[in-house]
């Protein structure tokens, strides 16, 4: 008997402690997304109870959220493998005009977080949903923040409802309806029902417009209220939104308080340097876990700005500052690049705006290739005037971003979610020189050229295993220094490029690029992602897999150096 099977032979009243465990088993894994995912769990239990996996279509637009799916059911394989937000919408769409031509008769379930909505893909995508009237179940996860951030729907409908026109509107509800018997009767009603004007005229406002019917807010911490809703909404036979708000549940990682990621780091950072240039401002996306972004509208009051999912939309705005002569720093992750390359290319280094992208979870980290950060280096080398960047160490990051503070032109700096030290800001570093070089380059038997946090991991086994190799740190991949290159050249050694990012395009391909149109015979070895990766495993298996791990590049090192 599957664990499908069992939960459906469950009371309501027993699905909450299948939920607590399910709880318990992703705070002990430490699932990325923890806080998001958590809120999703509930959610989960009462649609797998309500409806049927295996034959219902269910797409999630967030691939973290089948993490659930697989531990209520092992054998689950999602339907919808291109998990980005923003997507799940239009899929569903799709998979319901199919299930319609041919006359097939399984529910299409779309579970989506409330950031996700406001995008413009999504709100096109309920336009054409709501024009083509399908039978479709649209589920908005909405936590209720204590502050009311971007994209939040709870937030929007309940600063709807104090409004003048909603004001207005409720009172003449409340007038026509006492004119009369039936009237007074159904205002009684109503008065019993919690926010019912809310319902009524605010969600009717949101969704009309869409021709969506509408159910919620509806108590996601309630299993017997979420069961009550998916019921009604099985039973419909058009498109329905169920809105669910649910108390943000948060994780609590145990962390040595001498660490701290990368991403919590880096947000304090600015807020300390926007503190010291008032014509500076910072734009925000993806809403990373952190107790530092839930207080970032007090940390950067009126120069802070967040555009949740809205990606492309925050490439614009922070352009737009620029164009006005403010420094702007935009946050993206690595996988939202590709999504807004027109926009970096077209305004941002066209026009040479002065704007720094910070770009996280960048590198070949995480447990997801849906999160692998290895495409952005390929594709922002293409772009003129753009400088990338990606630092060592804390020390490095803190002295790149001061120094995009002071430039007119644009910069792309990229860090990857990593615990790094607290004490490791140590002062501006010195970045006078493009790239640096650690051991002797006139009497080493081979260099090596990297650059971000495997830098120092390299030096360190070096040292320890007492190899005569020069390091290269080649914190800015582009421009690439050309100089240090040409002496690499003269040097006559066997160079061994580590870049785990995508091949096509990265670090390694140009250095061997530049040698060969110059017409320099230079042994190099390239480590890099090849482009047909297998997407199914995690980074530190497919390191091992591909052989681009550190111990496969020193294994490579001794057998090169050994001929």
């Amino acid at each position: 008997m599957d664990r499908h099977f069992t939960l459906k032979q469950l009371k309501i009243s027993e699905l909450s402690k299948v939920s607590q465990d399910i709880k318990k088993i992703l705070k002990e894994k430490k699932f990325s997304n923890g806080s998001s995912l958590l809120n999703m769990v509930d959610i989960n239990v009462a649609v797998n109870y309500v409806f049927d996996c295996e034959k219902d279509d269910y797409i999630f637009d967030m691939e973290y959220m089948y993490d659930i799916q697989k531990i209520l059911n092992g054998s689950f394989e999602p339907k919808w493998k291109s998990m980005h937000p923003s997507t799940a919408l239009t899929a569903g769409y799709a998979s319901a005009t199919v299930r319609d031509d041919t006359r097939d008769n399984y529910n299409v379930i779309v579970l989506l977080e409330e950031k996700s909505v406001f995008t413009n893909m999504s709100l096109e995508a309920l336009k054409s949903i709501g024009e083509s009237q399908k039978r479709m179940i649209i589920i908005v996860s909405d936590s209720d923040h204590e502050k009311k951030t971007h994209g939040n729907l709870n937030a929007v409908i309940t600063k709807m409802r104090y409004s003048k026109p909603y004001v207005e509107m409720k009172k003449s509800v409340k007038n026509s309806l006492s004119t009369n018997v039936i009237g007074l009767q159904t205002l009684k009603t109503l008065r019993g029902v919690r926010d019912s004007f809310k319902q009524m005229v605010v969600a009717d406002s949101l969704f009309k417009e869409f021709s969506l019917d509408y159910i919620g807010p509806i108590n996601g911490n309630s299993m017997t209220d979420l069961v009550k809703a998916l019921r009604m909404a099985q039973s419909k036979m058009g498109p329905i939104v169920i809105h669910v708000v649910s108390d943000r549940q948060t994780v609590k990682n145990k962390l040595d308080n001498n660490f701290v990621y990368t991403n919590e780091m880096v947000l304090q950072w600015m807020s300390e340097l926007l503190k010291e240039d008032e014509n500076a401002y910072f734009v925000n996306t993806d809403f990373p876990q952190s107790s530092v972004y839930d207080s970032s509208e007090d940390i950067f009051a009126d120069r802070y700005v967040d555009f949740g999912y809205s990606y492309n939309s925050a490439v614009t705005f922070a352009s737009g500052l620029a164009n006005k002569g403010h420094r702007t720093f935009v946050l993206l992750p690595s996988v939202a690049v590709q999504r807004c390359y027109d926009q970096i290319n077209d305004i941002i280094c066209r026009n040479n705006l002065p704007v720094t992208i910070l770009i996280n979870d960048a590198g070949l980290i995480g447990e997801k290739s849906n999160d692998f950060g290895v495409y952005d280096v390929s594709l922002l080398s293409t772009i003129s005037n753009l400088t990338i960047a990606q630092p060592a160490n804390a020390s490095e990051m803190y002295g790149l971003i001061r120094q995009s503070m002071v430039s007119d032109r644009p910069m792309a700096i990229r860090y990857p979610l990593i615990l790094v030290r607290k004490d490791e800001k140590i002062g501006n570093a010195d970045l006078s020189q493009k790239w640096s070089v650690s051991g002797d380059l006139e009497k080493c038997s081979g260099v090596v050229i990297t650059y971000g946090h495997y830098h120092d991991r390299i030096v360190s086994k070096c040292i320890s295993n007492d190899m005569d190799l020069a390091v290269v740190n080649a914190r800015i991949i582009k421009p690439m220094d050309l100089d240090l290159l040409d002496r690499i050249a003269d040097a006559d050694v066997p160079v061994f490029v580590y870049a785990t990012d995508i091949i096509t395009g990265g670090l390694g391909q140009e250095i061997i690029n530049y040698y060969y149109a110059r017409g320099r015979k230079v042994n190099v070895r390239n480590f890099a992602l090849n482009n047909d990766f297998d997407s199914s495993t995690s980074s530190v298996d497919l390191k091992r897999q591909e052989k681009i791990d550190i111990n496969s590049l020193f294994e490579e090192i001794d057998r090169c150096l050994k001929k």
